[in-house]
């Protein structure tokens, strides 16, 4: 269960404070590189509005950091703590799972900078049950979808191909049916 694994106190003292040498918010973070490459997550992170009605979140934790040889590593899509970004992008996606406070998967998109994506969307909620924002997971799906493609194109191939196969033999059986008919009425006209 994510609410037991994301302490939402300690998101909102860190919303406050933006101390990234917060223990907590080194250990979180490390703990979410981890979750995304064992998981296949391009990115995972948990962002909280920065007004009450705003569209403009701030990343709070960020699962692109991580230990290299024992020494605390940004990758290069990693967005540090107070990183402040307009999600109206994101579509109603996090604004329904934290106004329903159920976890919310938005549909396959594409995006001209990181392809064919899926991203979900969970709410966080204090103990008091005051949303303290969401924690999403983007996955990169689009080895999938250039699967599916090539399964199209791969169909596709094979339909026209029985197609012709179907005309070329239709066309055989309409030029032995014509021949033959060529010949009795030709019989026919030998007779009469």
């Amino acid at each position: 269960d994510v609410q037991t694994f994301v302490d939402t106190e300690k998101i909102a003292e860190l919303a406050v404070s933006l101390d990234s040498e917060d223990e907590y918010y080194i250990n979180t973070c490390v703990a979410f590189n981890y979750v995304r490459q064992t998981h296949g997550c391009s990115y995972i992170y948990v962002m909280v509005p920065t007004s009450e009605n705003s569209k403009e979140f701030m990343y709070v934790l960020d699962g692109c950091l991580g230990y290299e040889n024992g020494y605390l590593k940004e990758e290069e899509d990693f967005s540090p703590i107070g990183t402040k970004e307009d999600i109206s992008g994101y579509g109603n996606y996090p604004f329904e799972a934290m106004r329903t406070k159920e976890l919310v998967v938005a549909p396959m998109y594409k995006d001209s900078t990181w392809g064919w994506s899926v991203s979900a969307y969970y709410p966080l909620y204090s103990k008091t049950g005051q949303c303290v924002g969401f924690l999403g997971c983007d996955f990169d799906v689009t080895d999938l979808i250039d699967a599916l493609n090539g399964t199209y194109l791969t169909l596709a191939a094979i339909s026209i191909t029985f197609a012709l196969i179907g005309i070329g033999g239709l066309a055989i059986l309409i030029i032995a049916f014509f021949k033959r008919l060529s010949e009795v009425t030709s019989a026919m006209e030998n007779i009469a």
